[in-house]
């Protein structure tokens, strides 16, 4: 009976509740799994939505104001425009995780690991070394395809892979392969940001 106890906060369970996914819930909050999830699709449409009005206010501005930019006024604009998104995608990530939603510390912790990993590993590793900027967009497409999954794939997931592996499951409260895959959502966000931030 001593381990029978809730996952999220630790309090004891009856004998006949049921595990789920492995995991014991008490009774509060096993009903909130079950809960109508109509709010969450509600939510995730409105993100969705969100996101596509302001990709297309970006896009106005741009054709509207014929913005030249440069410099940090050009760094930061790169920056708003490449955050925005992510913010948003958080959002749905603690909607959806709201039964056991993870730490906040630690979901940025991932996220900026991501970002880390991206300007130090992956761009490096692509631009650099690969300079695939040089000749994978003049190939003909099986190699561009092969590049695309061989040469940027690999780094990029590697790097989503690492900050995962090294900054999340070294944590005591990473029980089970869920939360770390779950965490690979905001580390998988953080690497295009700081990508696309640093071109």
């Amino acid at each position: 009976m001593d381990d029978r106890v809730c996952c999220v906060c630790d309090e004891p369970v009856p004998d006949d509740a049921e595990m789920v996914r492995g995991r014991w819930f008490c009774a509060s909050h096993r009903a909130r799994i079950g809960r109508d999830r109509t709010a969450l699709w509600v939510s995730s449409a409105v993100v969705l939505v969100g996101l596509l009005l302001f990709a297309l206010l970006v896009h106005w501005l741009v054709g509207r104001t014929q913005l030249q930019l440069s410099g940090p006024a050009l760094i930061a604009v790169g920056a708003v425009c490449a955050l925005v998104p992510a913010l948003l995608w958080l959002v749905v990530f603690y909607l959806q995780d709201h039964v056991e939603p993870e730490p906040r510390r630690c979901v940025l912790g991932v996220f900026l690991a991501g970002g880390a990993l991206a300007l130090l590993v992956a761009e490096p590793v692509v631009r650099d070394l690969f300079h695939v900027q040089e000749w994978l967009p003049r190939t003909s497409w099986p190699l561009q395809l092969l590049g695309s999954v061989l040469i940027v794939g690999f780094a990029q997931e590697y790097c989503k892979y690492a900050a995962v592996r090294y900054r999340f499951t070294t944590a005591p409260s990473t029980t089970s392969v869920w939360m770390a895959s779950s965490m690979a959502r905001p580390a998988g966000w953080g690497l295009p940001r700081c990508s696309i931030c640093s071109t």
